[in-house]
């Protein structure tokens, strides 16, 4: 979960950075977007045992950690 947290953190801060500076807006399910394929891709290398393909984590990321 603390890996979810951080990037919810980073996304937003970089959408902020982006609607302040260079007035970008981003939909929101598109930041969510963001969120599920980074922390997709950072489990991948953190854990050389994360079994999951891109599909079952993109529709229940909850699930594939345990939590939901």
């Amino acid at each position: 979960m603390q890996l979810i947290w951080l990037l919810c953190v980073w996304v937003v801060w970089n959408e902020r950075n982006s609607r302040l500076f260079k007035n970008v807006i981003t939909p929101i399910p598109r930041l969510l977007d963001k969120v599920k394929m980074l922390s997709l891709g950072w489990l991948k290398v953190e854990k050389a045992i994360f079994t999951y393909e891109t599909q079952q984590w993109w529709y229940s990321p909850l699930t594939c950690l345990g939590i939901g």
